[in-house]
């Protein structure tokens, strides 16, 4: 029995050794143990997006990356509030590829550039005058070998230009017109024309350019010679007008059809023209004659009530008679147009062509809106024809051969309710009269 119980008393010590023992080498097998390796950094990705006047940086930059260095890129540089520089990357790489771009970036208006791993990616609008070839051999040529580039990048077609050497022969037109016209189109507008280095391809709107195109070759015709240019919104022409042309009249005649959006520089010498000399009329594009001083028009139409009643209508659509406020007196200042002395002078003209074969008369009436009496308002409108018919009888017409009506208010032709209305109701009318019919702006009148 004492055999037995020293043998298990025995076993008992040896367990307890085992036990301290292990627990003094736990630790230290603990200790031995590898470390929990920390996880790997993300891949670097910087995005750019470039703004007129600002670029955006996001994303996340390498390791030991200086974020102040982006801003020795161009433009106002800006970076997100989430910009990191943990990312996986060389950082020295990083920095001469930002370098590269620093030189593509001014040459775009707007878009996105991206660098990852080992691609450059660059996508938008090129600013004008930029392609897509030179940006993309521009970067592949700094960046280096390492990176891979990729583009979509939209090209901005040039500003369309034109310039136009005026002779008496010819015109010579240089320049790249807006897409929509061709060279062949143009040379037709400015025809007789030769082509001295014209492109298409241009930016602008083709319908704009079209009108502007016209209204130039115009221009031209007038002139003996001269250089004209068109850039957008501008025309600039230098020469010497034909005799007789007078840059003022040329000006407004162009700038009336071209409207606001476009402004016309005129420089050209004006040459003086001797009596019967003929002009084309910038404005209205009929030929003239200079007359004691007057350039009035050239009629070569047989004298009938009906074309002579087109052509008054004509005039006095264009220029009014004008007289002094609520009297007969005939309005010799210029105001807001013509005086009434230019205007008669081109309708007595007219007068003694149709009038003078004896087979036509004149009636010309009066009319005002309806403000005043009825009866002040027949009295004044017949003495305002009364004025006419003196004025043109002073200009060489058979006053035998006018009469005058007083009409008054009675035959409005607008509404007398609105200030417009009634300006144009106060008018001065001529009506044609052959045997049993007369015309009046080439309508029968009863």
């Amino acid at each position: 029995m004492r055999a037995v119980a020293w043998w298990r008393g025995g076993c008992l010590a040896v367990q307890l050794v085992l036990a301290a023992c292990a627990a003094l080498i736990a630790p230290a097998v603990a200790e031995e143990r590898p470390p929990t390796p920390l996880p790997a950094p993300p891949p670097a990705v910087l995005i750019l997006d470039i703004e007129p006047g600002r670029v955006l940086a996001t994303g996340t930059l390498p390791r030991g990356f200086e974020p102040r260095a982006l801003h020795r890129l161009p433009g106002r540089v800006k970076r997100a509030s989430t910009l990191k520089a943990d990312g996986r990357g060389d950082p020295q790489r990083w920095l001469l590829a930002l370098e590269a771009l620093g030189a593509v970036l001014p040459r775009i208006e707007i878009g996105r550039v991206q660098l990852s791993q080992s691609t450059a990616t660059v996508t938008g609008r090129l600013l004008a005058g930029f392609s897509v070839e030179e940006v993309r051999a521009a970067l592949r040529s700094m960046i280096g070998p390492d990176w891979q580039v990729r583009f979509a990048l939209d090209e901005v077609p040039p500003e369309a230009r034109l310039r136009v050497e005026h002779g008496p022969e010819r015109n010579r037109l240089s320049g790249i017109l807006p897409a929509g016209i061709s060279p062949a189109q143009a040379l037709t507008i400015f025809a007789p024309a030769e082509d001295a280095g014209l492109t298409g391809g241009g930016g602008g709107d083709p319908g704009v350019w079209s009108r502007v195109l016209a209204t130039l070759a115009s221009v031209l015709r007038v002139h003996l010679r001269g250089e004209a240019s068109v850039s957008p919104g501008l025309i600039e022409i230098e020469g010497t007008l034909a005799p007789g042309q007078r840059r003022a009249r040329v000006l407004d005649g162009a700038q009336g059809v071209l409207g606001r959006d476009w402004q016309i520089a005129l420089a050209s010498t004006e040459t003086r023209a001797a009596e019967g000399a003929e002009r084309l009329d910038p404005v209205t594009r009929a030929r003239e004659r200079l007359i004691g001083g007057q350039w009035l028009p050239v009629y070569a139409f047989v004298p009938s009530a009906e074309a002579c009643a087109r052509e008054s209508r004509s005039i006095l659509a264009r220029e009014r008679v004008r007289f002094v406020t609520g009297s007969s007196t005939l309005d010799q200042g210029a105001g807001q147009g013509q005086s009434a002395g230019a205007v008669l002078d081109r309708l007595a003209w007219l007068a003694r062509h149709c009038l003078d074969g004896g087979a036509l008369r004149l009636v010309v009436g009066g009319h005002t809106d309806t403000v005043g009496s009825e009866a002040d308002n027949r009295a004044l409108s017949r003495a305002r024809a009364e004025s006419v018919r003196e004025a043109l009888a002073l200009r060489g017409v058979q006053a035998g051969a006018i009469s005058v009506a007083g009409y008054g208010a009675a035959r409005p032709i607008a509404d007398n309710a609105t200030a417009q209305g009634r300006a144009q109701n106060r008018r001065i009318g001529f009506v044609w009269r052959a045997p049993r019919k007369a015309y009046a702006g080439g309508r029968l009148v009863e």
